[in-house]
């Protein structure tokens, strides 16, 4: 058996921590011993049939034994560095990931700092300077104006009546009269009507009238008396 030179290369391999010469030394080594075990198997058989003395094939077969422990033990050592070397891949390729996950958060907390920094900038510039489109009347959008819907136009309807019945009582105060016919916040409403008829009518010519849904100041000027003493203001 070439067992000697076998273990010399192995040692040469175990020192240069070749992953892959190990594990071409480790399939040789295999190989070797199973062709050495089949053969000492093999001869042991021809020396019984041949009826030579027992305890000497035992210790002819002790050789061969040493021989294959040896090479069992080669195989365990270049095991053990393979697996010492896939250890330390993995450990590297870890590291590495972490690494890279850390240099990742820590240029994600810089861009983020970096936004929050412009984002603060912005505010304090439109806070004292405002839009860049404010400075510009031509950027400035187009004034809303309000469409009038269903429940506006039944609202509308509903002056008719109230000025029928402001006018049918004589003694009393009429907004209590429009309290009693209609809930607070649709008397407001209704009386926010009336006053813009009002208002219409008593406009000169060329004068433009107020159309369309109640505005916001139109409902604020009837909020306000609700909230105040003294007549409904018509």
């Amino acid at each position: 058996m070439a067992t000697e030179k076998t273990r010399t290369k192995t040692s040469e391999i175990l020192e240069k921590q070749d992953r892959q010469a190990s594990e071409r030394q480790k399939q040789s080594i295999i190989n070797i011993s199973k062709a050495v075990n089949e053969l000492k198997e093999t001869i042991e058989e021809k020396q019984f049939a041949k009826g030579e003395d027992e305890g000497a094939i035992a210790e002819w077969s002790k050789l061969y034994e040493s021989e294959l422990e040896k090479a069992d033990q080669d195989i365990k050592l270049l095991d053990q560095q393979i697996k010492k070397m896939d250890d330390d891949e993995r450990e590297a390729k870890t590291a590495y990931e972490h690494e890279r996950k850390l240099a990742f958060e820590l240029e994600l907390f810089e861009r983020k700092a970096k936004f929050q920094e412009e984002l603060e900038k912005t505010k304090q510039e439109l806070w004292w300077r405002g839009p860049n489109w404010l400075k510009d009347p031509e950027r400035w959008p187009d004034d809303i104006v309000p469409q009038p819907t269903v429940e506006s136009n039944a609202e509308a309807k509903l002056v008719k009546s109230v000025l029928a019945v402001a006018v049918a009582v004589n003694d009393g105060n009429e907004a209590d009269e429009v309290l009693k016919k209609f809930p607070l916040q649709k008397a407001l409403r209704v009386c926010a009507w009336m006053r813009r008829f009002a208002n219409n009518a008593l406009h000169k010519r060329g004068r433009s009238r107020v159309i369309g849904p109640l505005t916001t100041s139109e409902l604020a000027r009837q909020h306000k008396w609700g909230e105040g003493v003294g007549d409904l203001p018509v």
